[in-house]
């Protein structure tokens, strides 16, 4: 296994310079943006410039639009840097749609996904014509994540009907069978790197 690093065939090709980072948080408006920030400060060229990515990436999910746009922010990411994300424990709901825009994709040995119908959190009482609004902008975000994750994912109908109708749990193997990842390996930073951490500071 090749641990997500996409080797070169060309014998003058650059050392490969891998950046580590972590993100293991909900998805939010604020995650989204610090997301992004960070990612752009290991793009930039003012510094000897990172040739690869690797992202530990764990999350319980969060907002939808902010993790649509986190997946279209790395489908843009310049194409000599390639991303590699690795799910170590749980990826679930929105979170999944962020893991699907990476190059490539590890699933770490017990670690799981989890697919389920998009909720929404209501602060207060609903009357009967914003039930029929929620209703539809929830029938329109479960159509969007759909649209996503069937660009990658190919499942058994059986598992997309368990998916939308209640929730779905899917394994490790399952997730390189249906093409969520491309394979199982571990995580690992080599002697003397570093990580940097994008998630909240902690309280």
């Amino acid at each position: 296994m090749n641990q997500g690093i996409p080797f070169s065939t060309d014998p003058m090709s650059p050392p490969l310079d891998i950046q580590h980072v972590s993100f293991s948080e909900e998805i939010t408006e604020q995650a989204a943006a610090r997301f992004i920030h960070w990612m752009d400060l290991i793009s930039l060229d003012s510094r000897p410039r990172h040739n690869a990515v690797h992202m530990l990436f764990n999350s319980s999910g969060g907002m939808i639009v902010d993790a649509i746009n986190m997946h279209n922010y790395v489908k843009g990411y310049p194409a000599d840097i390639p991303v590699t994300m690795f799910n170590s424990g749980g990826v679930q709901s929105a979170a999944v749609l962020v893991f699907l825009s990476a190059t490539r994709r590890i699933v770490c040995p017990y670690a799981k996904f989890l697919l389920h119908p998009a909720v929404w959190k209501a602060a207060s009482g609903l009357n009967t014509e914003q039930h029929r609004i929620v209703s539809r902008s929830l029938a329109k975000n479960d159509k969007d994540i759909d649209d996503i994750l069937k660009t990658r994912i190919n499942m058994p109908a059986t598992k997309w009907k368990q998916a939308r109708r209640h929730q779905l749990e899917i394994s490790a193997q399952e997730a390189v069978d249906f093409g969520l990842a491309d394979e199982i390996a571990a995580w690992s930073v080599p002697q003397g790197k570093s990580v940097i951490s994008i998630m909240a500071p902690a309280k």
